[in-house]
């Protein structure tokens, strides 16, 4: 009844989009409206605040990586190349 959840690669995308809208914000806002000693004021804590943005985009990039991954997956079934008689021990 009601919308589909966005997957994984969706939500991905979307916060890369985001982040990289912030960051347009941030280093525009930057160079046109802040003033000289605000700036040497908050460098610090607007670039560290930036840098730890980051690790999630850094981190999401393998999401992404293993989403687009498994679009193509290998041909036939995935259980094939298992041995399944060394499983399970003495039964």
């Amino acid at each position: 009844p009601g919308e589909a959840p966005i997957d994984a690669e969706h939500e991905q995308l979307l916060l890369l989009g985001i982040y990289l809208i912030t960051i347009a914000h941030v280093v525009r806002d930057r160079l046109l409206a802040t003033s000289e000693g605000m700036l040497e004021l908050s460098s610090q804590a607007v670039w560290g605040m930036i840098g730890f943005a980051t690790l999630p985009i850094v981190m999401s990039l393998g999401t992404l990586y293993a989403a687009w991954q498994a679009r193509r997956p290998t041909p036939g079934a995935t259980w094939d190349s298992i041995d399944l008689s060394h499983l399970g021990g003495d039964a």
